[in-house]
C-alpha cells in the first residue's frame, strides 16, 4: 500500500510509517468485514477529506514543526482531531467486530 503511494511527488520515507499504519487499519477492516468494499469506501473517504482540506485551506505541504512554531492553534487542532477521530475509529471497529461476531454461525 505504501509503495503504491510512493509515486506521489510529496511522498517520502518520512510518510511511510503513516502509510503502513493506514494499511494495517484498512487490512483490519477487510479482515473483520470479510470484504474489500468497506476498506475501499474508507480509503476514498480519507482521500476526499485530506485533499479537500489541503485544497480548501491551501495549507503548506509541510506544517511547521512544534520546535519552530510552539504549541500553536494548528497543533491543538490536530491534537483534538486525533483524539476525537481516534476514539470514533475505536468505537466503530468494536461495533464492526460485534456485528461480525453476531452474524457468524457458532463454531465447534
Amino acid at each position: 500500500f505504501g509503495l503504491a503511494h510512493f509515486s506521489h511527488s510529496w511522498m517520502g520515507l518520512a510518510m511511510m510509517p503513516g502509510y503502513l499504519l493506514n494499511s494495517a487499519i484498512l487490512g483490519f477492516v477487510v479482515y473483520l468485514s470479510g470484504s474489500v468494499l468497506p476498506a475501499m469506501v474508507l480509503h476514498a473517504s480519507e482521500d476526499i477529506l485530506v485533499y479537500s482540506l489541503l485544497w480548501w485551506h491551501l495549507e503548506p505541504a509541510r506544517p511547521a514543526l512544534v520546535s519552530e512554531s510552539g504549541f500553536d492553534f494548528a497543533f491543538w487542532r490536530l491534537t483534538v482531531e486525533v483524539i476525537v477521530f481516534g476514539w470514533a475509529a475505536i468505537a466503530a471497529f468494536r461495533k464492526l467486530a460485534s456485528v461480525i461476531r453476531a452474524t457468524q454461525p457458532p463454531t465447534g
